[in-house]
């Protein structure tokens, strides 16, 4: 009886140090791929990070440059304000002249 239940102990005792070993290992591969893991949510983080201050950076350009441009377009349209003004001036100063030409020939006659 004792010795048999000694056998049974022994057993045990082997059966758990062989599902503590499978256990510890498990645990060993799944510390690894958590690390590996983390290493490589840091890695792809860092990346899209870059991206994300490049995509500023290019935006902010971008921005500037559509002011400049929206202020360019802005000068012009008072240039071309100002020379609409100025054409018209000039046709009425000249259809004025035509029509005062006119009446005095009228006049004339």
């Amino acid at each position: 009886d004792a010795k048999q239940a000694r056998e049974d102990l022994a057993d045990h005792r082997k059966k758990a140090d062989a599902d503590r070993k499978v256990l510890d290992d498990r645990v060993r591969d799944l510390e690894a791929s958590i690390s590996q893991a983390e290493s490589t949510v840091a890695s792809k983080t860092a990346d899209v990070d870059s991206k994300l201050r490049s995509a500023r950076t290019e935006l902010a350009c971008a921005n500037e440059r559509i002011a400049a441009l929206e202020q360019q377009a802005e000068e012009q349209r008072a240039e071309f304000a100002r020379l609409e003004k100025q054409r018209v001036a000039a046709l009425d100063g000249k259809t004025a002249a035509l029509l005062l030409a006119e009446r005095e020939k009228v006049q004339r006659e």
